[in-house]
């Protein structure tokens, strides 16, 4: 197998598209971010490397994969490069990745993206050890969050034969804030302001920043607002004793314990976007859990899908955003924020890009249906309804 190596400007496009929505999906992409990879010296003698495994699912042609190096503490901008060619139905694995990809040394991150936007199967393990190995294994992060989004990372432990490593890697093109605040059973234990500099990383101890506990959890807070703002963060936590390390993946959509939800607004509504290039009569069907909410937009003359949102409700105000669905607005963004009028009515603002620029209002009223009868008389204690999340 050839490796193909260099070092090149890194480009937004050939990353996955970031989505406000949690960071590991297991469903075949093309392209994935590998926060936590390494081949570097531990503490109490153990050296950590990491393995990659592709997978090329096609049975009918070839997979071209690009891999950058993203260098911890460091510019990313122009990066080391590496390109591999995957045969139909190949496994490849890429041992002790760091070194034998790039010759290079240190704890890193990856990104991983096909070169035509074929899909394919990304996963890592990281592991110290040599006659027996002990280590961690996962899939490849699908997308990223956003903005100011809001996540967490639970199960750090510092202290007591353990230790816990943090990190944030950012997949934009400008600097990008993130703070992160440890907790602990009795409140805050520590917190910590980060800036990375474009596609940087970073990685430390939580114990520069809090004092030993038995049991914490991190939350992540972005600080910068654009949703140009693409970053994923990571927490390893390491046995003293035996080197054994577990990486720990995010929990998205934090909206669900910081927001408070006054209004069940599930089900189907009508109204009129009015723009200033005209009116549009559209269909909107709203699911929610909790505070998080999901909006299909169609039209309601010919039945085509419109747009698709996700956002939340917080007594009473609501914020969305997502991106168009129809072809020629695919890649065009859409946001909507207003109040909730009454448990019928609600009036948004809408401010988009290509297809949807311009300001526009939208009138919606709730469709009576089976769901809403329903909902009046289920008697007390009744099981709730599942939640439509789940299923995506």
């Amino acid at each position: 197998m050839k490796y193909a190596v260099a070092t090149l400007l890194l480009s937004a496009s050939a990353l996955v598209s970031p989505a406000a929505r949690a960071a590991v999906e297991p469903e075949l992409r093309g392209g994935y971010g590998l926060p936590a990879v390494a081949s570097a010296s531990g503490e109490f003698g153990a050296y950590f490397r990491t393995d990659v495994t592709l997978v090329n699912p096609y049975v009918f042609h070839d997979v071209d994969v690009r891999i950058w190096l993203l260098r911890n503490d460091a510019d990313n901008t122009v990066a080391p490069v590496a390109g591999v060619r995957l045969k139909p139905t190949e496994t490849l694995v890429l041992r002790d990745v760091v070194s034998s990809l790039f010759g290079e040394t240190g704890g890193a991150s990856l990104v991983l993206s096909s070169t035509d936007g074929l899909v394919f199967s990304c996963s890592a393990r990281t592991y110290t050890g040599t006659a027996g190995t002990n280590g961690f294994a996962g899939p490849g992060h699908a997308v990223a969050h956003v903005g100011r989004a809001e996540v967490i990372t639970p199960g750090l432990r510092s202290g007591h034969g353990f230790r816990t490593n943090l990190g944030l890697v950012s997949l934009s093109t400008f600097p990008v804030t993130v703070d992160v605040n440890v907790f602990g059973p009795s409140g805050g234990l520590g917190t910590k302001r980060i800036t990375l500099p474009p596609w940087g990383r970073t990685q430390f101890r939580v114990s520069e920043i809090a004092p030993d506990f038995e049991n914490a959890w991190a939350l992540w807070s972005g600080v910068t607002s654009s949703d140009g703002a693409s970053w994923i963060p990571f927490a390893t936590v390491i046995d003293n004793t035996s080197g054994d390390s577990v990486y720990v993946h995010d929990v998205a959509d934090r909206a669900a314990t910081s927001l408070e939800s006054r209004y069940d607004l599930e089900g189907e509504w009508t109204g009129e976007i009015v723009r200033p290039t005209g009116r549009l009569d559209v269909t909107v069907f709203l699911r929610q859990v909790g505070p998080q909410l999901d909006a299909t937009i169609y039209e309601t003359a010919g039945g085509a899908l419109y747009a698709e949102l996700e956002g939340s409700e917080n007594k009473g105000a609501i914020e969305a955003s997502g991106a168009g669905a129809r072809l020629p607005c695919l890649s065009d963004a859409l946001a909507v924020t207003g109040r909730v009028a009454d448990r019928s009515h609600v009036d948004l603002e809408l401010v988009g890009t290509g297809c949807f620029s311009g300001r526009g209002v939208l009138a919606l009223v709730k469709k009576p249906g089976p769901a809403a009868a329903a909902a009046t008389i289920a008697p007390a204690g009744s099981p709730p309804r599942a939640p439509a999340r789940a299923a995506r």
